[in-house]
Parts: structure tokens; sequence; C-alpha cells
């Protein structure tokens, strides 16, 4: 009779498990997959597990401490998931997400000054961007940024940048040459360097009888917009963070005026 009642209450303990499993009460992961990347400006994923409703992954001990937002890619970089739930303590992040399986890379956005880019998770080895933000210089990329982007994106990028360059070219052509004020003390010389593939502008003062080189800057970046009965030209000494230096055109761009000078200069023919 014992035995019989004992039969009984693990038989009904078991089917309480069961029922409790299909229900969701436990979930395994479906898969995971192991990485042995290096780490990223300290961040390193160690591995990811992939389960029906979310993912779970591990970081190394001290890659990051907190976590804002998250976005979900699919294997074709495209979002699947742009807010989805999460929750992240002790260097493991479980995004919930009824994507799950699909999911091939991540952006995690842990402060306003840090945030990173992952790739291709769903193999044995990820690429990895990170963004750091520091005041003199604007955002820092830190990664493998070949491993990181396709075939295609590299190309598209490439000829993206020649495009950039040749329309550059024929906004900073308009100041090519030299530019004298109007009482004759200083000039401004625009020019490339002897490949072409350089910018700079040097200014001159005439003392002594002479013209002295005073200033070379090397130009970067070049802009323009219309402004008042002008064309303004506007040049950066640094490709993301660094002096501006405006230039204002009349006249069939035969007369200058300078941001930081109240002369007008004359093009010299």
């Amino acid at each position: 009779m014992v035995v019989r009642k004992m039969k009984k209450y693990f038989l009904c303990v078991s089917i309480f498990i069961i029922m409790v499993c299909i229900l969701g009460g436990c979930s395994h992961s479906m898969t995971t997959y192991k990485y042995d990347n290096d780490a990223v400006l300290g961040i390193k994923i160690k591995k990811m597990k992939v389960y029906s409703d979310k993912i779970e992954i591990i970081f190394a001990d001290k890659s990051i401490s907190d976590v804002e937002k998250v976005e979900c890619y699919g294997r074709d970089f495209e979002i699947i998931d742009e807010n989805p739930k999460f929750f992240f303590r002790k260097n493991k992040l479980i995004i919930e997400t009824s994507n799950a399986d699909s999911i091939s890379g991540i952006t995690v956005v842990e402060n306003e000054d840090l945030y990173f880019e992952v790739r291709y998770l769903d193999s044995d080895s990820y690429a990895m961007l990170v963004y750091s933000f520091a005041s003199d210089i604007g955002y820092i990329v830190s990664g493998d940024e070949n491993t990181y982007y396709t075939q295609v994106e590299k190309e598209e990028a490439e000829k993206e940048s020649l495009a950039i360059a040749e329309a550059e070219n024929l906004i900073y052509n308009k100041l090519l040459g030299m530019w004298k004020n109007e009482s004759e003390t200083v000039c401004i010389e625009f020019s490339y360097d002897e490949d072409n593939s350089n910018k700079k502008f040097v200014v001159y003062k005439f003392e002594e009888n002479k013209w002295i080189e005073q200033e070379v800057i090397s130009i970067s970046d070049v802009s323009e917009d219309e402004f008042n009965e002008s064309l303004e030209i506007a040049l950066f000494d640094n490709p993301s963070w660094g002096c501006l230096y405006r230039f204002y055109l009349y006249d069939d761009n035969k007369v200058m005026e300078c941001h930081y000078s109240d002369e007008k200069f004359i093009k010299i023919d």
C-alpha cells in the first residue's frame, strides 16, 4: 500500500516537472558558440548561447560595466530587433527576442562615450569594432575594419571615398593660386602637393622688402555653401576634429574674404 502511494507521488511530481518544462519553466540552449578572439579596447566575448526565446552573451571579466541599449542584426546585417528587452549582470548579457536563431550581430551601447558593434556571432570567430569618444578628436574606432566589413562594403566605401575626393577637388580648385590683400602685405597661396594627393595653403607676409612664409596649413576636408551673396568654402585641417578656415568668394571667384581678416584678397592671375 505504501509502495503504491509512493509510486503515485513520484508520478505526480514527474508530470509536474514535465509540464513546467513544456510551459517554459526549463530552457535549454539550442546552440552554443565559443570564441577565441583577442580583446578590442578591453572588450572580449567568450561565448554566446542561443535559446528559443533569447540569447546569452558571456563576456570576459571586466570587459564592460553596464549596458544602456542593444540592437540585434541578422546575417545580412539588417536590423531584426531594434529595442529588445535585455538584462546585464555578472558579465552576462541576456537578450530576450523571438528572433534568437536569426541573430548574427549586435550593437551594444555601454554609455554615451562608448559603444561597440559585433558581427558573425553565429560562427566560431566574430568581428568587433569599438567606438570610444575623446573630447579632443571625436570618436576613435578600434578593431579590425578589414575583417569586419565585407568585400562589397569595402568596394562601395572606396567608390564613395573617390567620389567625395573628386567633389572636394572641384571645390578646392576655385581657390587654387595666389591671393594678395589690398594693402599688398599678405598673400595666401592654395596648392596641391607634388603628387596632387594633398591640399595645403601657405600664408606669406611682406616684411623687410621680401615675402616671408608664415604658416603652412594641410587640408583634410573641404565643403562649400551659399552665404549671403558669396560662396563660402570651409577647410578643415584635421579629418575628425581641428581648426576650421572659412573663405568667401565674390565677383566670379576673383575676390576673396577670410573669416579671420577684414581685408579683401584679390586673385593674382
